[in-house]
């Protein structure tokens, strides 16, 4: 049975054409269509249905291309190629326009380029309809059928994609075609759709899959349930890396942010590549464009080809470093499995480094608190002291300096004082260590004291420590400001409470010039100064400034304005500037004070008393003048 077609040539409209078609056609709904790929849709899934319905217009599209090529007359092959379009037109699927046909011979290798419009296309009409606005092209059956009649015209593997179409928001329906050479990867789809696999082979394929997979949950399962046992037995990180490396046969190495290697194994030692500079690299290369998930990446050492799965370690949503599984080429088929063991050997790292943070925090809290006990005064046996002190592998029969640390820190930057003061001791200790000097540390009343042990061979190098640990501190934390006031040299642990009012007296007395103050710059005021005397020397200070009262905050300005009058030897323009006075403004405060002291402030006597008063007061702690600097 063959049918005979009679249609209007798109070219020439008086012109009736004639199409043979030896097969027998059917009227199907345009609407019962749609309904069948939305059922198709929601029981086998869109993937398989992509294929079925590809294979579905590619063999349609043979079929037709067989016809015309036995019963339609041609001259050249792009007219054998045009009656694709045509026929894929009159039957109703679309109206098909070819937009250009290129076909090359290339040093005797034929290739083929096409490009076509499908207004009207049935298929993203009924999607629209029926299952509603797609995220892809979904003209499958349009694209298997001009796949399928090209490629049987041409002779060559033809594949036709669909690169704009309505159903994805495109305003109209646009199809590439090209021999396969010409695609590379770009239509692995497209060929696997064309491996007409049997549903029961699917599904066969499709439950050794899912063992496969059972299979590795079970090992994966195993393999974190024996790591988990490790970190409640207190295992190390050094052994629950091994444990890794002897359950599943792949090298590991644990490294940090900045590339330098914690912990290994899988080889008796690094290969020469993976130094603390290599692994930055190829952390700074590879993990900035992925910095979540896994990812494998080649690393070249020098002799060996290696490729890299790594997986970053968090702790308290922190990145702390990263876990890499190493492979050489004959390791390549445990790929898939080992992104799932990454994961979660990552996350037992993360218990370990939480583990060890822990453990570092309560022993140097324990040192902290140590200390407040030794500030206290408590204990009266120097030997109990440095017995308890052995027991954190510190040696207090050493003289030492106390040191208290204030500062005023960067809103911008922390939220509040307490997470700014934790990051603050966190940051002393690891400079210490770097150091390799002994530190006890903690926390009073907004400010950080210090149990420095005097290793210093001289006073200069004494000065220098200090200032290069105060320069430290203002690069690791721009934006903030520290000042620290040192207590002289201590041999007994016994006069620690000693010492630290000393350290205190002198961090009262910094300057904006002068952020380190030691108590032994403090001259005759510091000398003065002892626990028998504090009282006399109050009333003697206090009595200098005469009608001067502290407790109202105009009289304090007065002081302060007097203090650094002063400190500057009087000097009016450098005074006025310090306290962001004009000059006649100045004027008028000095003549205040004259006035309320009744005395001559530019007497050298009684500037040098005045001067010792209130730096006593500031000592004391019975005056504090605030900066705009502290």
């Amino acid at each position: 049975m063959h049918t005979t077609i009679h249609f209007i040539d798109q070219a020439d409209s008086e012109r009736t054409r004639s199409l043979h078609i030896q097969n027998r056609s059917i009227i199907v709904d345009a609407h019962a269509f749609g309904t069948l790929r939305k059922d198709l849709i929601r029981n086998i899934g869109i993937e398989r249905t992509k294929g079925f319905l590809f294979r579905y217009g590619w063999n349609m599209g043979v079929r037709d291309a067989k016809e015309c090529k036995e019963k339609e007359s041609y001259q050249t092959l792009n007219e054998l190629i045009e009656f694709g379009p045509v026929m894929h037109s009159i039957k109703g699927y679309v109206e098909s326009k070819t937009l250009n046909l290129e076909i090359k011979n290339e040093d005797g290798i034929m290739t083929l380029q096409m490009n076509s419009a499908w207004e009207h296309s049935f298929e993203a009409d009924e999607h629209l309809s029926q299952v509603g606005t797609s995220s892809s092209p979904v003209c499958y059956t349009l694209s298997g059928y001009a796949s399928g009649f090209v490629t049987e015209v041409f002779g060559e593997k033809v594949i036709f994609k669909e690169i704009c179409c309505r159903a994805s928001g495109g305003t109209e329906c646009i199809a590439v075609g090209k021999s396969h050479t010409l695609w590379g990867d770009e239509i692995q789809d497209e060929l696997y759709f064309l491996e007409e696999t049997p549903i029961v082979k699917e599904l066969e394929l499709t439950y050794e899959k899912i063992l496969v997979e059972r299979d590795q949950l079970t090992l994966v399962n195993h393999i974190h349930k024996q790591l988990m046992e490790e970190v409640v037995n207190g295992s190390n990180l050094e052994t629950i890396i091994e444990t890794v490396f002897q359950l599943c046969k792949i090298p590991v190495i644990i490294h940090n942010v900045h590339g330098h290697p914690i912990a290994y194994a899988g080889f008796h030692k690094l290969p020469k590549g993976f130094t603390p500079n290599g692994l930055f690299q190829y952390i700074n290369i590879n993990m900035s464009k992925n910095p979540i998930t896994q990812s494998f990446q080649p690393m070249n050492s020098q002799h060996e080809h290696f490729i890299m799965l790594t997986h970053p370690i968090f702790l308290q949503a922190k990145r702390m470093g990263y876990c890499s599984f190493i492979f050489r080429d004959h390791q390549q088929n445990l790929k898939d499995l080992s992104k799932l063991i990454i994961e979660k050997a990552a996350s037992i790292c993360s218990l370990c480094f939480l583990y060890e943070k822990t453990k570092l925090a309560s022993f140097e809290q324990m040192k902290g608190y140590f200390l407040k006990e030794i500030l206290s005064g408590q204990y009266t046996s120097e030997d109990e002291l440095v017995t308890k002190a052995s027991l954190f592998q510190y040696d207090l029969a050493k003289p030492y300096y106390l040191c208290i640390l204030g500062y005023t820190f960067n809103i911008k930057d922390f939220h509040d004082e307490h997470g700014f003061c934790r990051e603050v001791m966190a940051s002393i200790s690891h400079y210490f260590a770097k150091q390799k000097l002994q530190l006890l540390i903690n926390e009073n009343d907004h400010h950080i004291n210090l149990f420095v042990s005097d290793y210093f061979t001289n006073k200069e190098v004494k000065y220098s420590f200090f200032r290069e640990f105060i320069d430290f501190l203002h690069s690791r934390f721009p934006g903030s400001y520290f000042h620290m006031g040192i207590s002289k040299k201590t041999s007994s642990i016994l006069l620690a409470p000693k010492a630290y009012k000393e350290a205190l007296g002198a961090q009262r007395m910094v300057t904006k010039n002068n952020q380190l103050t030691y108590f032994d710059s403090l001259g005759m005021v510091g000398t003065l100064i002892n626990e028998n005397n504090e009282a006399n020397v109050r009333i003697m200070a206090r009595s200098l400034l005469g009608t001067i009262e502290m407790d109202c905050p105009k009289n304090v300005d007065l002081i302060k304005t007097l203090y650094l009058f002063l400190l500057n030897g009087g000097n009016l323009e450098k005074t006025a500037d310090e306290l962001s006075l004009s000059i006649s403004g100045l004027r008028y405060r000095v003549g205040k004070i004259e006035e309320l002291l009744q005395q001559d402030i530019r007497s050298p006597l009684i500037s040098c008393q005045l001067l010792m008063a209130i730096q006593a007061l500031i000592i004391l702690g019975d005056l504090d003048i605030k900066t705009p600097w502290v």
